[in-house]
């Protein structure tokens, strides 16, 4: 099989106001957890203390360890130092749901319930611990579902699933009729902001911007 490295071309995303979007953020979701979130097609996982990581886990890591790499074949895991999938050493990785990820003592677990979409987490399983005891990464693409849906990328026991699409170079939120975006009400629908507030019957979410190091 031939595995294009190359990342994925995709419309840059924009704000209301035509600003760019950050291309990383924190997810926070009430009664249920948090991520680290990264909209850009690579991203640098290695040691915490080295500031050009975009994964700085506090483990036993080389600085620059591996990449991940939204590319034209998939989501790529590209080893810079020793690291296995499912136990097998390699020089590049089409990871596929469920995968198995060792970096040294460090281990992960890749999923991507929807073999439609990019939208994709890694969690750790191993004792190691991501900064501010984040819960786990998401790779956000085109289309997202958080709730109680097999195919939700972050599953949860609400009542209902809340859907998020990438249309035009904006992501847009949908769900239940009772959906309020930064405290307006909608029809169920509507655009986001990166600084954005969600809240429903159902629960609530918000978006916090991480700043350029």
């Amino acid at each position: 099989m031939t595995v294009d490295l190359s990342p994925r071309n995709v419309t840059p995303l924009t704000t209301t106001n035509d600003a760019p979007w950050p291309d990383s953020f924190h997810w926070w979701i009430d009664s249920v957890g948090s991520f680290l979130v990264f909209t850009k097609p690579r991203i640098r996982i290695g040691q915490a203390g080295t500031k050009e990581n975009d994964v700085a886990i506090l483990g036993d890591l080389s600085s620059h360890h591996a990449d991940l790499v939204v590319s034209a074949s998939g989501i790529l895991l590209v080893p810079q130092a020793p690291t296995t999938v499912n136990g097998k050493p390699g020089d590049s990785f089409l990871l596929r749901d469920k995968d198995h990820i060792r970096m040294r003592g460090v281990e992960l677990v890749y999923h991507r319930p929807s073999p439609w979409g990019m939208t994709s987490r890694l969690e750790i399983v191993s004792r190691h611990r991501l900064p501010m005891s984040m819960d786990g990464i998401i790779l956000l693409g085109e289309t997202c579902i958080i709730g109680p849906r097999a195919e939700a990328v972050i599953p949860t026991d609400w009542e209902a699933a809340i859907y998020f699409n990438r249309y035009k170079g904006r992501y847009w939120v949908r769900g239940p009729e009772d959906l309020r975006v930064d405290g307006k009400a909608t029809d169920g629908c509507a655009p986001l902001e990166p600084h954005s507030q969600i809240r429903g019957n159902w629960g609530s979410f918000r978006w916090e911007p991480i700043q350029p190091r």
